[in-house]
């Protein structure tokens, strides 16, 4: 036998050596592994403890009588845990139903007022009437021989069943005039500014610019139709128990807020002094806000 066959006989050996240790490891951990396993105690539950899964808004219904209480645990400790966690329930489920109580209030309230204004909406859309409101652009210019076009009234719910309950009001109108747009003329460095403003007012505005002989801005002619668009919006805020009316370029540019409690009166003259108000007639409006109990 040569060097070389002896050597390759030798390898061999050693690999099937290395092969009957690997499998005898092998079975040595499986057994270790199956006498643990064998050993394992897992822990039952009681027939009288079981997991429970509740929301928050269970927690209350689900709270243990304190007789079941004191039949599982003899500790002190829980039964002050529990006075607590109950005091706390308590004010939660106090403050929800205000919240309730508040939403009811605006539901009536806004679904009365977006009665009231839809069918104002709908007269004013086929009478077109002129509204005698003047809007002061600035010191020289002015929209004025306003005249309705067209508005409309829309809801929001808290959800969308025919049972839902409201939770703002928003009437959003155009008023526009036959007289010629207004031309204005700023320098560069008042440009954007007022560019701005006339954005803010919700103005329809085209604007042409001058440059000079480096491309640089020198002067823009702002061309503004005469037209206005306003928005009322009343919404609720039943964590402060109040009423918010916001307007927007309503009896002159600009934005306007009115508060006033959830009870608030919705009655046919609070209607009639706030529609007097949009046809800008005059009326009391404020005067019936600042004295709203």
């Amino acid at each position: 036998m040569s060097d070389d066959e002896s050597l390759l006989e030798e390898v061999c050996d050693l690999d099937l050596i290395f092969r009957e240790e690997y499998s005898h490891d092998v079975q040595v951990q499986a057994r270790s592994l199956k006498k643990w396993n064998d050993q394992l105690v897992y822990p039952s539950l009681s027939d009288q403890v079981v997991p429970r899964f509740v929301t928050a808004g269970q927690a209350r219904s689900r709270q243990l009588s304190p007789e079941s209480r004191h039949s599982f645990f003899s500790s002190s400790i829980l039964d002050d845990l529990h006075a607590q966690s109950d005091a706390i329930l308590s004010e939660q489920e106090r403050q929800q139903q205000e919240i309730l109580r508040m939403k009811a209030q605006f539901d009536a309230s806004f679904r009365r007022l977006f009665a009231f204004l839809d069918e104002l909406t709908r007269q004013l859309n086929i009478l077109k009437p002129a509204i005698p409101r003047v809007y002061q652009l600035t010191g020289e210019h002015e929209f004025k021989n306003l005249v309705w076009q067209e508005g409309r009234v829309d809801y929001r719910s808290d959800n969308l069943a025919a049972t839902a309950e409201l939770e703002s009001v928003t009437l959003t109108y155009r008023l526009a005039s036959e007289d010629p747009p207004l031309y204005l003329e700023r320098e560069s460095d008042f440009v954007d500014s007022l560019y701005r403003r006339l954005f803010d007012h919700g103005l329809q505005v085209d604007i042409e610019k001058r440059y000079d002989e480096r491309r640089a801005l020198k002067k823009a002619r702002f061309t503004v139709q005469p037209e206005i668009k306003t928005q009322v919006r009343w919404l609720g805020n039943p964590e402060d128990g109040r009423l918010r009316c916001e307007t927007n370029n309503l009896e002159r540019f600009g934005r306007l807020t009115w508060l006033l409690p959830a009870d608030a009166p919705m009655d046919m003259r609070f209607l009639d002094e706030f529609g007097r108000l949009i046809l800008g007639q005059e009326h009391d409006f404020p005067y019936i806000l600042n004295r709203t109990p």
